[in-house]
């Protein structure tokens, strides 16, 4: 089997992956937009409990604990998208909890540090792909929970031997991994694509926009 096998079989896991979860897909989206307005519309009543996560991300930038380079920024997002995953597929609360702050912390920094049309150029060109990537770590954690939901319930109600009970609950459901890997890699490619924009193109794209607006 050539790659480009492997391929097509990355695009229709993929697709299948969004079609059949498309409710864990807006769950995720929502999960991550309403915290979002959320921060932004709100941050006045949420600065006491936002503002010291702010000073304490400038801290770490300040003392070099996050550095502005390709590596540092990618294994940074990558930490908190496995974070987002494991804690999606094995407690769903804690994957909730993380997309939800996540999404209050971006609407409220970018109502209480810069005018939003700054924050936008700035942002923008490596949110695109970082944001997706969050809500596609969380979502296919989601897709984990359901399989193995869907394989519990298999075991307990089938009547059958339990090997044989395992191997049908495997091979009822076992496409729902195929779909979870791939959402993975892509998960993984956004992330890849976001801390290389972020770490050598933000400024420039930024810039530009600058001169064309003001």
């Amino acid at each position: 089997m050539d790659s480009k096998y492997y391929f097509k079989e990355f695009l229709k896991n993929l697709k299948s992956g969004f079609a059949d979860n498309k409710y864990l897909l807006l769950f995720s989206v929502l999960l991550f937009v309403i915290p979002l307005l959320l921060g932004y519309f709100a941050a006045d009543v949420i600065s006491p409990f936002m503002k010291p996560f702010i000073n304490a991300f400038g801290q770490k930038i300040d003392d070099g604990t996050i550095q502005l380079t390709t590596q540092s920024i990618f294994f940074n997002n990558f930490k908190v998208f496995v974070i987002l995953f494991v804690g999606s597929a094995l407690f769903a609360i804690i994957g909730i909890v993380i997309l939800v702050f996540n999404g209050l912390f971006i609407g409220y920094f970018a109502k209480s540090t810069i005018p939003l049309i700054p924050f936008l150029a700035l942002t923008l060109p490596h949110g695109i792909f970082e944001i997706p990537s969050l809500i596609i770590s969380s979502f296919a954690g989601f897709i984990v929970l359901s399989f193995i939901i869907k394989t519990i319930n298999c075991l307990i109600t089938n009547d059958s031997k339990i090997l044989d009970r395992f191997k049908l609950a495997y091979n009822t459901n076992s496409f729902m991994l195929k779909q979870v890997l791939a959402l993975f890699i892509l998960a993984i490619i956004l992330v890849a694509i976001a801390a290389f924009i972020e770490a050598n193109l933000t400024q420039y794209i930024a810039f530009n926009i600058f001169k064309i607006i003001l």
